[in-house]
Formats: structure tokens, C-alpha cells, sequence
């Protein structure tokens, strides 16, 4: 009798395991696309687009992109407050911002302005649009300096045409490869804002 039971148990365990709804969502990167907000952080940011060179290193290259990035200045004081730079990393800035709750923690302590940058050919920042990744040519500028130029540009534009931001200060905030991006740009592009 023992021996049926051994011999049933495997088919037992399969009948049993095909009834079970999975509890783990499929393992991947779908959840970065998704824009939705993480409940304690608030929402309320305007969505922006600067026009930025495709290659800040070339002399001959004038092609331009349009770079998306989200400001949020309810907690801002002109004159005052500080501003507080996400180096976006490699995915949508709106998810980022969605479930970035630090900055937006530590904004209306600092009086701050947020500023959540798009990394180039990530989200809405594509240089060549859909054709982005379909030459490889067109990946040559996917790099860390043309993003770190990329940031010092769209900063230097903010504290042009935004008043009371000129001689503010400029906090870089990232994290994994938005956190190299923040301290690079921290080593050498400091000067440029």
C-alpha cells in the first residue's frame, strides 16, 4: 500500500500545482513602462522639452533632439531654494519621478525646485525618434558625457529663462547608474551651472 501512495504522490502534486494561481507577476522590465505613481509621492509636476544637441562634442553636427524633463516648484522659493536635479538613468522619467520619494520628501525642508532630467534614448528623449536603435551609428551617442552634457545644457537653460534661479544651487541626485551620472556630473560639469 505504501508503494501506490510513492508512486501516486508526483501526479497528486501536479494536479495540485495546476489549480494554484500564480502569485509572482512575470519577472522583466514592463514595470518600468507603467507610469504608475507610487501613492505617497505627489504628482504634481509640469512635463517640459528642451531642444538639445545630438552631439555636444562635434563641431559640424547641428541635429538636435528634444529632451524631456519635469519640474515641480510648489515648495520652491525663488531667490532662495534650491534645485534639486534628477540625472535620469535608463528608463521613463515619469516612473522615476513616480517613485522617487526622497527628493519630494526633502523639497519643502530645502524650499526646493525638482527637476527629473530624461536620459537620452530612454522614454520620450529619443535623439533619432523611432529610428533611434535601428543603426548603429545612431548609437554613438548614447553615452555618460553626452548625458552629463545633456544635464549642464538643460541647467544652464533653466537658470536662463527661469527667474530667481540664477546663483541657486543645483543638488545632483541619482541612483544606480543615475547615482555615477550624479557624481560625475558633480566632478565635471560643476563649473557649468
Amino acid at each position: 500500500m505504501g508503494c501506490w501512495a510513492l508512486l501516486l504522490l508526483p501526479f497528486l502534486s501536479l494536479g495540485a500545482a495546476t489549480t494554484i494561481r500564480p502569485r509572482l507577476k512575470t519577472l522583466g522590465s514592463p514595470h518600468l513602462s507603467t507610469n504608475t505613481p507610487d501613492p505617497a509621492v505627489p504628482s504634481s509636476y509640469s512635463v517640459h522639452y528642451f531642444q538639445q544637441k545630438v552631439d555636444h562634442f562635434g563641431f559640424s553636427d547641428t541635429r538636435t533632439f528634444k529632451q524631456r524633463y519635469l519640474v515641480a516648484d510648489k515648495h520652491w522659493q525663488r531667490n532662495g531654494g534650491s534645485i534639486l536635479f534628477y540625472t535620469g538613468n535608463e528608463g521613463d522619467i515619469v516612473w522615476f519621478c513616480n517613485n522617487t520619494g526622497f527628493m519630494w520628501d526633502v523639497a519643502e525642508e530645502l524650499k526646493a525646485m525638482l527637476v527629473f532630467a530624461e536620459h537620452r534614448y530612454y522614454g520620450k528623449s529619443l535623439p533619432f525618434g523611432r529610428d533611434s536603435f535601428k543603426d548603429s551609428q545612431h548609437l554613438n551617442f548614447l553615452t555618460s558625457e553626452q548625458a552629463l552634457a545633456d544635464f549642464a545644457e538643460l541647467i544652464r537653460h533653466l537658470k536662463e529663462t527661469i527667474p530667481g534661479t540664477e546663483g541657486q544651487p543645483v543638488i545632483a541626485i541619482g541612483g544606480s547608474y543615475g547615482g555615477m551620472l550624479a557624481a560625475w556630473f558633480r566632478m565635471k560639469r560643476c563649473a557649468d551651472t
